[in-house]
């Protein structure tokens, strides 16, 4: 009786296990229809916001390049390694490193897998095809412009990793390998971008300007500065404005004007949904201002990175209208600034902290959550980039 009653169990159990493997997603799949691809797409534009929220590539960035700096903080040292960044002293085993490594490499990989699979999607409208190409390419070229940049010689895949068999076949490219390849991309999404979206859902994905643009910053670093010109010239031909007025500057920044008349390329969050606010009141917050300076019941210290340096305060000239915006000074006797920390002549007294607070907003109503946006591309980046290629 006990075995017939196994038998009957196991055959049973068998049955429902016997399930067939294509009914799991996967590249042969999934990337059927235009929908698919788009929601694939999101996907990459996902990984710009883990990289320019929780995984600091303006550590490498701002930090790195002694535009900003830390506030030292002597009862947490678990955020060391973020410090050694900014101080020269990485290791390849810095997690922070991994991170941003990890991350565009996680977005190349989700964009090869859309451009070599987009081809065997029947489209009905040949605009939106071109659109999704136009917006992967760009994606990737700028992953690998981030790259390229940051490390120099690094590997060069086009091609979707599909086991471990060939996660690591690809050998290091040159610098002038990856630019060509990069700028391959670029072109192909100025050809295929749209200069501007009609439905309003479509507001804030990428756009003819924001390719000119990168294209532009692409002859920049390349000392092309005859082609940068041009490439920015024709940015000022998609009807672009500088936003002006007394509080023109930081209106840019405002949750409620985001990608405004001015903005080209913003990495896009949003407070609403779980998981998309940004974290920047947090992380460049000064250390024990808390709940201090946001309208929140938050008890945890703020992360104290990105702190404006001596440098970039006596950049502003007296009576600069643009300083007010950006820069905040956070006085309180709980402070701990370390004078070293800001270069050993930092002028302000110990007891005040400098801050970041374009980026101070009402929070949403779900306590934690922050609704910026981080522009990349604003219009008078252009122009400043067209002034700087014009007069070199």
């Amino acid at each position: 009786y006990i075995i017939c009653l196994l038998c009957v169990f196991f055959w049973g159990c068998n049955d429902k296990l016997d399930v067939d493997p294509y009914t799991f997603t996967s590249d042969k799949t999934y990337y059927k229809t235009p929908d698919q691809i788009k929601s694939a797409i999101n996907g990459i534009y996902d990984k710009l916001q883990d990289l320019y929220n929780g995984n600091h590539i303006y550590i490498h960035t701002e930090m790195r390049a002694d535009n900003t700096d830390y506030q030292y903080y002597e009862t947490d040292r678990g955020i060391q390694q973020r410090e050694d960044i900014n101080d020269f002293l990485m290791t390849a085993s810095n997690i922070y490193n991994q991170n941003v490594w990890n991350r565009l490499y996680d977005g190349i990989q989700q964009a090869n897998a859309v451009i070599v699979n987009i081809d065997n999607v029947e489209y009905t409208d040949d605009n939106l095809k071109a659109q999704h190409e136009g917006e992967t390419r760009f994606l990737r070229a700028f992953f690998y412009f981030h790259l390229v940049r940051l490390y120099g010689e690094v590997p060069l895949k086009d091609k979707p990793t599909t086991g471990p068999g060939d996660a690591f076949t690809s050998t290091k490219a040159s610098v002038e390998e990856l630019y060509a390849f990069i700028k391959e991309d670029v072109t192909k999404a100025i050809e295929k971008l749209p200069a501007k979206y009609e439905n309003a859902s479509d507001k804030g994905r990428l756009t003819k300007g924001a390719a000119y643009t990168m294209m532009g910053e692409i002859c920049m670093t390349l000392h092309d500065y005859t082609n940068a010109v041009n490439y920015f010239t024709e940015v000022t031909k998609l009807g672009y404005v500088l936003l002006t007025g007394e509080n023109g500057y930081a209106s840019l920044f405002d949750p409620t004007n985001k990608n405004n008349a001015e903005s080209i390329f913003e990495i896009q969050y949003s407070a609403t949904v779980e998981g998309e606010s940004s974290d920047y009141i947090f992380a460049w917050g000064p250390r024990d201002s808390k709940s201090t300076l946001i309208n929140s019941a938050w008890t945890s210290a703020m992360g104290g990175s990105n702190t404006p340096t001596l440098d970039i305060l006596q950049a502003y000239e007296e009576g600069d209208l643009r300083m007010d915006a950006p820069i905040g000074y956070f006085v309180d006797s709980r402070n701990k600034v370390s004078q070293e920390s800001f270069g050993g002549d930092f002028s302000i007294s110990g007891d005040t902290a400098v801050y970041i607070k374009k980026y101070y907003h009402t929070l949403f109503t779900v306590d934690g959550r922050a609704d910026e946006i981080l522009p990349v591309y604003r219009y008078v980046y252009v122009k400043l980039f067209n002034l700087e290629a014009l007069t070199v």
